[in-house]
Parts: structure tokens; C-alpha cells; sequence
């Protein structure tokens, strides 16, 4: 170990996949409405043909990369150049590798908070918790049809693409004087992979949504459940690709979203 890194290292680092062993991921899916679709996506992202959003709480108990911990997100349907895909609103992590990697390699708008998970045969219950407030919520009944019978042609839509479904986030530095975006904002996308699928479930979700100023997932209002998928898998990050550059001033208003929101002076 040494603050240098040795080519060798380097080159390793460059050509590696990560890899999360054994992950439980429980995910719950709904209908919001349309305006909301509209005010939180950065072009050029643009709706989904339904205005769906998707969150999860996962525990990863065996990573390639450091040490176990576990992870929530929350992410709206999106497009780019007509190809379907999940913008990443908020992700919330337990580990201070796991919130560095994704912001720094993937661009994931990560903060650590606490997350807890239990799981049984029939059931799951999850809930994330941040400046002491639960902010987000799930139940899950794994013995339960999906809550609404559109839930399954809405998901097939979404991942129809056979090269998989991306995961769209936006890349950037800021200025060191002033904290500006500046250039370049470059749209990426991420794809990821599976292997030694264990369980894949469908079942019927619950979600609770508590107001929060530092972490406003509530913004993303439930109008209609649709239901709940949950899988123990091999979830393999796959490396990204660039897709375009985005002018700084325009992604502006949605570059902030990692960041508390600072006291009045």
C-alpha cells in the first residue's frame, strides 16, 4: 500500500469489473405523474413512455472491491435517443469506498446514511434513515401477486433493450473558486450484469415516503403501486461508455443534488 500508485496497479484498476457477490436487492416500482417526470429529468434525457419510478434497499454482503455494505436508490424512467433506461436521483450507501467509487468511477449522486434490511421467507422490510429522519420505506410480501396487473407489460417496455437496460448519470468537475459546473458534462451510461441467479420474485410492494429537506425522495409522489421484484444474484458493474457532452449552464439546477442543502447565512 502506498499513496502512489504503481502502473501495474493502474492498469488493473482500469480493467476491472466489480463485482457484488450474493446481492439482495428488493425493488419496489410505481406510476408518478407526468409533471414531475418533466421537472426532475436533465435534458437530454426525456420521459419514458409511462411515468415510472423505481427504488430499492439491497445488501451486498461480499463485494470485489472492499468491504460489505448496503445501498437504496431511487431512479425515474428515462430515454435517450429512444433507448430506455433509469437516471439515478439519490443513492444511499453505508461505506465510505462504496460512496467514493460510485461518484468518482460512475457518477451515482451518493451520501451515507443508515440503511436497514430484514428479510424472511414471505416477507421484506427495509427502510433508510438520514439527519434522524426515515425518509424512505418498504414492505414487501413476497407471497403476493404485483399490486397492479399493468406492472409486468410496463417492466417488460422498460427492459426491452437485448443489450440491457442503462443506467444514464451525468459526469462533471467543478470550479475550485466558485463551486460551478464547468465544462465538460458529459452524459454517461452504465450497463449492469448478472450471474448465479438464486432467487428472482415478484410480489406486492408498500412504499412510504417521508418529507425530508436534505434527501426529497418524497418528490417523487406515489400515484400508483405497481409492485415489487426481488433477486439474489451476482450483480456485475460493467464499465460506461460517454454519450454526449451537456452544456454546463443548462445541467446546472441538477448538479447539486449529492450536497446538503446549505444554511440561509
Amino acid at each position: 500500500m502506498s499513496f502512489i500508485t504503481s502502473d501495474e496497479e493502474v492498469k488493473r484498476i482500469n480493467q476491472s469489473e466489480f463485482t457484488l457477490y450474493g446481492a439482495k436487492i428488493a425493488f419496489v416500482y410505481w406510476l408518478t405523474r407526468e409533471e414531475i417526470i418533466q421537472k426532475l429529468l436533465p435534458p437530454p434525457l426525456k420521459p419514458f413512455n409511462d411515468p415510472l419510478a423505481l427504488a430499492y434497499i439491497a445488501d451486498f454482503p461480499r463485494i470485489s472491491f472492499g468491504l460489505p455494505y448496503k445501498e437504496g436508490a431511487i431512479f425515474l424512467a428515462a430515454t435517450y435517443q429512444n433507448v430506455p433506461g433509469l437516471y439515478c436521483l439519490s443513492m444511499i450507501v453505508t461505506h465510505d469506498i462504496a460512496m467514493a467509487g460510485g461518484r468518482e468511477f460512475m457518477g451515482f449522486p451518493k451520501k451515507i446514511a443508515d440503511i436497514s434490511m430484514y428479510i424472511d421467507d414471505t416477507m421484506i422490510k427495509g427502510s433508510i434513515r438520514r439527519h434522524n429522519i426515515e425518509f424512505f420505506g418498504i414492505e414487501v410480501d413476497l407471497t403476493a401477486d404485483s399490486n397492479d396487473e399493468i406492472a409486468g407489460n410496463i417492466l417488460l417496455s422498460l427492459w426491452s433493450n437485448p443489450a440491457g437496460t442503462p443506467y444514464y448519470n451525468f459526469m462533471h468537475p467543478y470550479h475550485p473558486g466558485t463551486a460551478k459546473v464547468i465544462k465538460p458534462v458529459n452524459l454517461v451510461e452504465f450497463y449492469l450484469g448478472s450471474a448465479n441467479e438464486e432467487v428472482f420474485n415478484y410480489g406486492s410492494g408498500k412504499i412510504s415516503l417521508k418529507p425530508s429537506m436534505f434527501d426529497p425522495w418524497h418528490e417523487v409522489e406515489v400515484v400508483k403501486t405497481l409492485g415489487s421484484v426481488f433477486v439474489v444474484h451476482d450483480t456485475i458493474m460493467r464499465k460506461g461508455n460517454i454519450l454526449t457532452e451537456v452544456d454546463p449552464k443548462e445541467y446546472a439546477p441538477y448538479a447539486y443534488k449529492m450536497w446538503d442543502p446549505l444554511p440561509e447565512q
